[in-house]
């Protein structure tokens, strides 16, 4: 889900970099663009997307979910953004 930029923009600062999450390597891509509805703004979306599909802990995931997935960052728990964060410090 997109956010406002104003308030999470210093995500931009970490496009492209890698994280671990669940034993699973994963690269943060960040996408900006402006907003039409409900008003036009600035928003980012942030997602964490598996960087070797063909792992096999991916693919055991994967078998589990029965559908590719990325994970979105901004709509995640408040736990899951402070791992991300703390790895990308």
């Amino acid at each position: 889900m997109a956010r406002s930029f104003d308030v999470y923009g210093d995500w931009m600062n970490h496009n492209g970099k890698v994280v671990l999450l669940d034993g699973i390597k994963h690269k943060i891509k960040c996408n900006a663009y402006m907003a039409r509805y409900p008003r036009e703004e600035q928003v980012i979306s942030v997602f964490a997307e598996p960087v070797n599909k063909r792992a096999k802990s991916y693919q055991e995931q994967r078998a589990i979910l029965k559908d590719d997935f990325a994970v979105d960052v901004l709509d995640s728990d408040i736990e899951v953004q402070a791992e991300i964060l703390s790895q990308l410090s």
